[in-house]
């Protein structure tokens, strides 16, 4: 699936992710969605290696035992901005597992995997919710949830900058047309993958203050009042603030920019 980036106007974030900060350098109620979020599709490039995968978790009462995909036989680093790193070994099949304390604290990770001598990031941030939520944040596009395909269209993430380009990303019935409407006014629409995941890119800037979103498919609606507001100055690479809706995470991006990425609580689902 094409992904869209935020408007060209947005320059902030136009940056393609790199390791977080330099932490990537490469030396466990249940859920799993089947699905990874998508390399970079170059895999007529010469010398391309497809870049290690989360593809589940499962949720233990003091810890997250992350499922993967990598090389067969690679090292696999998990790294946070400062602290120590976790590796892993992915099998003969390429599988591997990682295993993270629970936090109440929202965290990022950069993931890698060394193969031979070269380091291959995986594309975006991983970003691990306190409830055991992840998503990958990739700079000026939407956040990738693994949460499942779903029979009607759900909003799950808006990622925006400071100056209101925006992207909105969920989930919806695989291969389906969603349109969106912004303050009752038609202004993108997109299709979901295979998987179900969809990123809309909006034509219109976000200005501060409220929208009514509402996401509309053949299957069915959804719509939410989300509020947008610009980040106020970084002094860590990361900020995250439990919400009335989720959570907000506002995280500099290899470029420079702050990039404001919006998850939503929906009914407990992951």
């Amino acid at each position: 699936m094409t992904r869209p980036t935020l408007p060209p106007v947005r320059y902030a974030l136009l940056a393609v992710l790199v390791p977080l900060l330099a932490a990537c350098n490469p030396d466990t109620s249940a859920w799993t969605s089947g699905k990874a979020a998508p390399a970079t599709p170059s895999s007529g490039e010469a010398g391309y290696i497809a870049p290690p995968r989360i593809t589940g978790v499962f949720v233990g009462s003091d810890r997250l035992t992350l499922t993967g995909s990598a090389r067969a036989s690679s090292r696999v680093r998990l790294g946070p901005p400062a602290g120590e790193a976790t590796f892993a070994t992915a099998d003969s099949a390429g599988a591997f597992t990682v295993v993270l304390p629970r936090s109440a604290d929202v965290r990022l990770f950069g993931l890698s995997m060394a193969v031979g001598d070269r380091a291959v990031q995986s594309e975006g941030y991983l970003m691990v919710l306190p409830d055991g939520q992840l998503l990958q944040l990739r700079a000026g596009g939407g956040a990738w949830s693994l949460a499942p395909a779903s029979p009607q269209p759900r909003l799950l993430t808006v990622d925006h900058d400071g100056e209101g380009g925006a992207i909105i990303s969920g989930s919806a019935p695989a291969n389906a047309q969603v349109s969106a409407r912004i303050d009752r006014s038609t202004v993108a629409g997109g299709k979901s993958g295979p998987d179900g995941h969809f990123d809309i890119a909006l034509s219109e800037p976000l200005r501060p203050g409220p929208h009514s979103i509402d996401l509309v498919a053949d299957s069915g609606r959804d719509s939410l009042t989300v509020p947008i507001s610009r980040a106020e100055p970084l002094l860590n690479p990361f900020r995250g603030q439990r919400t009335d809706f989720g959570w907000r995470v506002d995280w500099m991006t290899p470029a420079g920019g702050i990039q404001t990425t919006l998850v939503f609580d929906r009914g407990g689902q992951p």
